[in-house]
């Protein structure tokens, strides 16, 4: 006698992935990722919502996980008075939980890991950099304070470059040292990091194209061996990359910066349209995504573009794509390589592109979901950042 057994029980389980999202509004939100296995269409769901890094009067900015902790850092973009961090319990299988707060100086727009248990701030008109000893503790104060920087003398763009503005924190690949773009200041903050401490310190500045206005910034090793810091520039909407130069293999020392290349973020190597804003640049394989946003390239939608790298590093214009929004501030590719969640804030939609990891070709919109209040463009709110949990 033979049991039947229902072919829907053969058939795989719906497969999921997580990511979360913060808001403008005031929280932090769980967001699913499945996939229907006989259909293959993807769907978003969004899951647990925390009040949370502020509340409703402040501005979450950013959030950085911390996938072996389960531990979610968010900062916060308030422009007055003062800012906050917090820490959020982020458990696979459980509810956002606030762990602990802390005041910050105002505008909190990027943050990182780094060093033994350490987290760093970048606050954009504090122009100035925070760091802080991990686990937070509420109430907790700031380890170091790195400037307030000053304004190196005039800039081509008196309006946005009228003071030093850090707008990113970001570590290298050998851990030993942090950068931090300037918008204002059109140069890199370097530091070399005390891992055990916690302590930064200060080493010479890249400087990048006067007016372009650094933003963002990523790491990648070639296939010849050579460290390649990429630098996105908010205002020019150009990547320029520098070949990192490491004083000793133990660390010790500060690096130098060489200029390699400077390209646009459009094909031709074409002027980015006016007003157009570059937001992020990152590397999955042998090659560089960058997002641009308000040069409303594909009906009002802003795009993303692919960059291919040689073997030495140096950068080709490859493809421009659709972002499926307006205002794409956040981006992440997930670590197979096959999927980009992109955060468009002023839509306030989180998109879900497919890529190619052998060709790095960005391909067709596998879902998108609106998510909490849409923004006006050049405020403040709606989605403000995005991240894969793995």
């Amino acid at each position: 006698m033979h049991t039947l057994i229902p072919l829907l029980s053969l058939l795989p389980l719906i497969t999921a992935q997580n990511l979360y999202i913060s808001h403008y509004s005031g929280y932090v939100a769980k967001i699913l990722l499945s996939a229907d296995p006989t259909t293959g269409n993807y769907t978003l769901t969004k899951g647990d919502t925390l009040q949370t890094c502020g509340g409703s009067n402040r501005l979450p900015a950013w959030i950085t996980l911390d996938s072996s902790s389960r531990t979610i850092y968010c900062t916060d973009e308030n422009w007055t008075g003062n800012g906050s961090i917090t820490t959020i319990s982020a458990p696979t299988d459980g509810k956002l939980k606030e762990l602990a707060t802390a005041t910050t100086p105002i505008s909190g727009v990027h943050n990182a890991l780094y060093g033994k248990g350490f987290l760093a701030v970048a606050h954009y008109s504090a122009s100035l950099i925070t760091t802080w000893k991990l686990p937070l503790t509420n109430g907790a104060k700031a380890l170091s304070t790195y400037g307030p920087y000053s304004l190196s003398g005039p800039h081509p763009n008196a309006n946005r470059q009228d003071a030093a503005h850090p707008h990113g924190v970001h570590v290298d690949p050998t851990g030993n040292f942090l950068v931090s773009p300037d918008l204002g200041n059109d140069l890199v903050h370097v530091f070399a990091i005390d891992a055990t401490s916690g302590v930064l310190s200060p080493c010479s500045s890249p400087n990048i194209v006067a007016g372009s206005g650094p933003r963002h910034a990523t790491f990648k090793k070639s296939q010849t061996n050579r460290t390649v810091m990429y630098v996105g520039s908010e205002m020019g909407g150009t990547v320029t990359a520098f070949e990192v130069k490491y004083a000793s293999e133990s660390g010790a020392g500060c690096p130098s910066f060489n200029f390699l290349q400077g390209i646009s973020s459009y094909p031709k190597n074409a002027t980015a349209p006016n007003a157009s804003k570059l937001a992020e640049v990152h590397t999955s394989g042998e090659f560089l995504y960058v997002a641009n946003r308000v040069d409303k390239s594909f009906n009002g939608n802003d795009s993303l573009a692919t960059i291919a790298l040689d073997s030495t590093g140096l950068m080709t214009f490859k493809q421009l794509t659709n972002s499926y929004g307006t205002y794409p501030r956040t981006f992440q590719i997930n670590k197979a390589g096959d999927k980009v969640a992109v955060g468009d804030q002023t839509t306030a939609n989180l998109a879900i592109l497919e890529r190619d990891p052998k060709t790095g070709l960005l391909g067709s919109l596998l879902a998108t979901l609106r998510i909490g209040d849409a923004g006006t463009p050049e405020n403040e709110n709606g989605l403000s950042a995005v991240v894969w949990d793995e």
